[in-house]
């Protein structure tokens, strides 16, 4: 007997973790990733006909199986990622396959409660994000087979056999070109030398501190060269000081803001000098499902993000927790960065599924 219902993922990881949580009458079927693509071979793109892209087949083995998978099945949901690259590939999906009547779903996180949510709540693809998706294609490919012959030519690497494969990008093109501005202003810069002066003092039965010389006669300080500066640290050298004043306050630091993917790249390269691609295949892996000693679960949401919306049960949940573990005085109203123009704010932050399961638990 055939499944009446069927998910397509993009992973085989999540079709484990959903399989743990959803009944047997659901075939969960992964296309693993991209089905359709521009050719590799020439342009692809009409520059006369509105630049129209011609697609080809770039996955004929996930086409076929999923043709296998989806024979006879009543209802068919695409479940991939919740970002255009995902309903674009749930649009060539349903292009290729003539799946009509196939209904998208999508869930930020991969947990029981969001899927079944989805799965109550299917809806139709957004061919606005179809397109913002295509037309970003497009441009990749315009000036990556424009620029990247100009590159070939002046540097070498070509993409023949044997070269290195260089290629320009439509965002690595405009990068290289500020970091060369930048570096041309850096080599036009003329040094102008300077100098400081610093004392260590220590009071008595007190611990060290610096202090620095800041004003001479009460203006700024100009020490331009060794010879000005050496007078002055003989004479300082002589002095008694005094602290004129201690001045204590208070000082209070408010939340960081959720992590959306930049600042998630930015905060694991600081504190684990991890770079963004090993960052993000780990989060990839975090909201995927990870095997745990019950199963395959999904330990983060969504981690290509611009929002730092956080939904309201998220909230409760992480409230509850803090007020169990350290007390209601430490619950704050939470902290939301700055909107970003053009952000998807239905999408959530980057935040942990559950936040009761940690490391140790």
């Amino acid at each position: 007997m055939s499944a009446k219902k069927a998910i397509v993922v993009e992973s085989p990881t999540k079709t484990r973790t959903l399989s743990a949580f959803l009944p047997d009458e659901y075939v969960l079927v992964a296309s693993m990733g991209h089905v359709r693509d521009l050719p590799e071979s020439g342009m692809g793109v009409d520059l006369e006909g509105d630049f129209e892209p011609t697609y080809v087949v770039s996955g004929k083995r996930a086409i076929s199986q999923l043709k296998k998978a989806l024979k006879d099945v009543e209802e068919i949901y695409l479940a991939t990622d919740p970002d255009r690259e995902g309903e674009a590939i749930a649009w060539h999906i349903m292009d290729e396959l003539g799946l009509r009547s196939a209904r998208r779903i999508q869930f930020n996180e991969i947990t029981r409660e969001a899927v079944l949510d989805a799965l109550e709540n299917p809806g139709q693809i957004d061919m606005d994000r179809v397109d913002a998706q295509q037309a970003r294609r497009i441009l990749d490919r315009l000036v990556g087979y424009s620029l990247s012959p100009v590159l070939w030519k002046k540097v070498g690497g070509g993409g023949g056999k044997g070269g290195a494969g260089l290629s320009a990008g439509r965002v690595q093109s405009v990068a290289l070109r500020l970091i060369t501005d930048r570096e041309r202003e850096r080599a036009a810069f003329v040094p102008v030398e300077w100098w400081s002066i610093t004392a260590l003092l220590q009071p008595d039965g007190r611990e060290q501190f610096e202090a620095e010389l800041k004003t001479i006669g009460g203006e700024e300080a100009q020490l331009p060269s060794e010879e000005d500066v050496t007078p002055l640290v003989e004479e300082l050298s002589r002095e008694t000081y005094i602290v004129g004043a201690i001045e204590e306050k208070h000082q209070k630091r408010n939340p960081q803001p959720p992590f959306i993917t930049s600042t998630l790249q930015s905060a694991a390269s600081s504190r684990l000098r991890y770079g963004a691609r090993k960052t993000m295949q780990i989060a990839q892996q975090l909201y995927e499902g990870i095997e745990t000693g019950d199963g395959s679960h999904g330990l983060i949401t969504y981690m290509r993000t611009d929002s730092t919306n956080i939904a309201a049960s998220a909230r409760e949940q992480a409230a509850d927790f803090i007020e169990g573990e350290w007390g209601g005085k430490y619950v704050g109203p939470g902290a939301r960065g700055k909107k970003v123009k053009g952000a998807q704010e239905a999408h959530e932050a980057i935040r942990p599924t559950n936040v009761r399961q940690t490391p140790e638990s």
